[in-house]
């Protein structure tokens, strides 16, 4: 479904009255809050015939049997006519498409379908029937996806591909979950196949066209999330072929065990991973808590925030709908995020829903915005001119998360993790003022930031850089960030009392606390950052360390890119021991400081930062906020500077602990205004 803007006249007329005719065009009847409307096809024995149905209002009940179309709007173009007994209405060819392909040759077909059931210039109405979509589509029989008619070099070979699905059953691919590499290992090692085993599943889906269906646009709505995961059946309709969901589900299983064992690509692998199966694994994780109440150890709010992330790059016409379309995915049960109105503009959507959340103490719709305001516009010349900017949303206040697609960074998340709880025992103390863009929460001031520096190189549009300049530049950035830091340092130990090289060290990482530090430096027992930062320091910025020494030793034989003479060959691969762990620190420190910025307070702390934190000199602050898990970056803003702008969350070494701040009689506590 894409209930997105209203479509141009003469698509639909006006709503009220009976059903009539007025010039041809057919008017409205007025829907009943609690019912719907269903499509009745009229049968027809020619493929060609035009499209006649009548439109019946009902409410949703057991007894009612219907199938509900999931399918892509396309271009707001509109060439097909539907005709009614009191008018016609103006359709897109999709959707007529679709229309003549599932009507019957003997008897009418009842379906719902978005852009005829719903009257899409009413606001009102649709606000209304948005609400009752999850319920639609969980009570039809079957829920039929439209990929549309195949070009004939497209066309399926549908008993291959359930030829497929049989075989993945046989091998034991029967749970999304599971373990499928291990699984198609030890069914290809029984047969002795090799990798012919292997390739030749692809071979067979390749020539069968599976392809064309999960690279299909359908995949990459943000719709169809909610329709197939509600759905109590799930058939896909591709020209004259129907495959059962099961069964497309058991194919891709099937392929995606091919790729992970011997990581053999196929065609529009992003297409396969990001869309297709990102959907089967989120339908099948949904099956067990949608619908109804039940113990969930998320809740309906931390559902939200993980679905939006979770779908942040699918697309939808209108992006109030980037909330409306997830609301069918929460627990029935649970408080009511917002209710669907296209009466209020994006932005009032956007801070509403915040709003809501906050009216319940959900806090981390902070560290959302935070996270969705993340956006940097590069300039291949950043390195050299300095610049970074960031796209803003003037619209939007900064305390409120911007799910637009255009307003996301695709894997953004904080590398020091979110769960410090740097309040342990206190709640958010929010204060909703008259005024919508603006809140009133209760925390403590830290200290200011007074200097900031960014990795600039790392952040260039379509870098790609070989691993040996990266390495280069990222020995030099952390060089000159020591002695830079080094040279600010008033005290010979750190604020806490610590020493000043372990706080840098513990910094440098957010602390070690993180997932991918503990994957990557957690065995056999968890990594002390100063050592490791030491580690680094003999191997790669001591030029008589080993891993500086191959990759010059690459340099001096002109090998810059990591392929020589039409081999490839990397610097830090049959290193020693040490060398190794040093390179997966590098590779750690690119990750972490693609997204940060080191930062340092008047008092001499020490942390990660986002994005152009600090640019306005003397105006940032790190901010303790009660009920949050970690500390923000706040801006001073306004004729006065009395009020802040959520920068984003962050780390500040030795004082993430907020109980043990607040008796540091140094720090400010009292109530903070958000705009």
């Amino acid at each position: 479904m894409d209930v997105g803007s209203p479509p141009p006249a003469p698509y639909l007329a006006g709503t009220g009255g009976q059903g009539s005719q007025l010039n041809g065009i057919y008017t409205f009847q007025s829907l009943d809050p609690d019912s719907i409307r269903l499509l009745q096809l009229s049968p027809s024995t020619s493929p060609s015939a035009e499209l006649h149905c009548d439109l019946l209002h009902s409410r949703l009940n057991e007894d009612l049997e219907y199938e509900a179309l999931s399918y892509t709007w396309g271009a707001s173009v509109f060439p097909e006519k539907l005709h009614l007994p009191d008018g016609y209405l103006n359709i897109t060819e999709n959707l007529a498409s679709a229309l003549r392909r599932l009507r019957l040759v003997d008897r009418p077909r009842t379906v719902w379908a978005d852009a005829v059931c719903i009257n899409q210039n009413d606001a009102v109405e649709k606000g209304r029937q948005v609400g009752r979509m999850a319920e639609i589509y969980r009570s039809a029989q079957t829920v039929l996806v439209w990929l549309g008619e195949p070009a004939s070099e497209l066309k399926l070979n549908l008993e291959a591909i359930l030829e497929l699905s049989r075989q993945a059953e046989e091998i034991g691919l029967t749970e999304v979950q599971g373990a499928h590499r291990q699984t198609l290992l030890a069914y290809v090692r029984g047969n002795k196949s090799g990798v012919l085993g292997f390739t030749h599943y692809v071979t067979i889906a390749n020539a069968a066209n599976f392809r064309s269906l999960y690279n299909h646009p359908w995949f990459t709505r943000m719709w169809t999330v909610q329709e197939a995961v509600l759905a109590r059946r799930l058939a896909i309709c591709y020209g004259e072929d129907t495959l059962e969901w099961a069964d497309f589900e058991k194919v891709m299983m099937l392929l995606k065990a091919v790729n992970d064992s011997i990581n053999l690509p196929f065609p529009d692998m992003k297409a396969f991973t990001h869309n297709a199966w990102n959907l089967i694994e989120v339908k099948n994780s949904c099956r067990l808590t949608l619908p109804g109440p039940g113990d969930r150890s998320l809740s309906p709010f931390q559902q939200f925030h993980t679905y939006a992330h979770e779908f942040r790059r699918r697309d939808c016409k209108d992006d109030r709908d980037r909330i409306y379309a997830l609301l069918g995915l929460l627990p029935e049960d649970g408080p009511v995020l917002i209710e669907p109105n296209y009466e209020k503009t994006v932005a009032e959507v956007y801070i509403e829903a915040a709003r809501n959340q906050l009216k319940h103490g959900q806090i981390t719709a902070l560290y959302e915005a935070g996270l969705c305001r993340r956006c940097v516009s590069n300039r291949p010349d950043s390195m050299r001119g300095g610049v970074v900017r960031r796209e803003t949303s003037p619209s939007l206040p900064s305390w409120v998360p911007d799910y637009r697609k255009s307003r996301t960074v695709v894997g953004w998340t904080a590398r020091f993790g979110a769960d410090f709880r740097t309040n342990k025992a206190s709640l958010a103390s929010i204060t909703l003022t008259d005024d919508s863009r603006r809140i009133i929460v209760e925390g403590m001031i830290i200290d200011c930031i007074n200097f900031t520096k960014p990795a600039l190189f790392l952040y260039v549009q379509g870098n790609t850089e070989s691993h040996i300049t990266t390495f280069k530049r990222m020995r030099e950035f952390c060089r000159d960030l020591k002695t830079t830091y080094d040279s600010r340092a008033t005290n010979q130990n750190y604020p806490t009392g610590e020493g000043r090289t372990s706080a840098f060290a513990h910094a440098l990482v957010g602390g070690g606390n993180d997932a991918a530090y503990k994957k990557n430096f957690g065995f056999p027992e968890p990594a002390d950052p100063l050592s490791l930062w030491q580690l680094y320091e003999r191997q790669c910025i001591d030029e008589e360390g080993e891993l500086y020494r191959n990759m010059q030793e690459q340099v001096d034989a002109g090998n810059t890119g990591g392929i020589h003479r039409g081999v490839t060959y990397e610097f830090y691969r049959d290193a020693s021991a040490d060398a190794g762990r040093a390179w997966t620190y590098h590779h750690h420190l690119v990750s972490i400081f693609k997204h940060h910025w080191f930062f340092m307070t008047t008092d001499g702390y020490i942390g990660l930062a986002p994005f152009l934190t600090g640019v306005s000199r003397n105006s940032d602050s790190v901010v303790f906020l009660d009920g949050a898990m970690v500390p923000f970056v706040l801006r001073s803003v306004g004729e006065d500077r009395g009020d802040r702008a959520v920068i984003g969350p962050c780390y500040i070494h030795g004082v993430m602990d907020a109980d043990a701040a607040a008796r540091n009689s140094e720090f400010c506590r009292g109530p903070i205004a958000l705009v």
